[in-house]
């Protein structure tokens, strides 16, 4: 999620909707109280990042079959040098 949150922040993108396959995850960073768990300085950070970069976010749960592109997607991401940009024609 925090690779997503600075790539969107990067390239200015203000209202933003993101899926994750994992509810504690959603429900986590969609809580308005202080998490105290032991990931208490991990999903407080990603909620301040989301909050300072975006103008509205919404973090949606969806089933892990239904997130299969955003999984190739981002297992293509890990072959590339940073700022490494790839273009797919239709």
């Amino acid at each position: 999620m925090s690779h997503a949150i600075s790539l969107s922040a990067d390239i200015w993108v203000m209202r933003v909707i993101f899926e994750t396959d994992s509810q504690l995850q959603m429900e986590a960073l969609n809580i308005n109280k202080v998490d105290s768990s032991a990931y208490a300085a991990v999903i407080e950070d990603t909620k301040y990042q989301l909050k300072l970069w975006f103008s509205y976010y919404e973090i949606n749960v969806c089933r892990r079959s239904a997130n299969s592109v955003a999984h190739e997607l981002a297992s293509l991401d890990r072959m590339y040098e940073p700022n490494h940009y790839v273009e797919w024609e239709a």
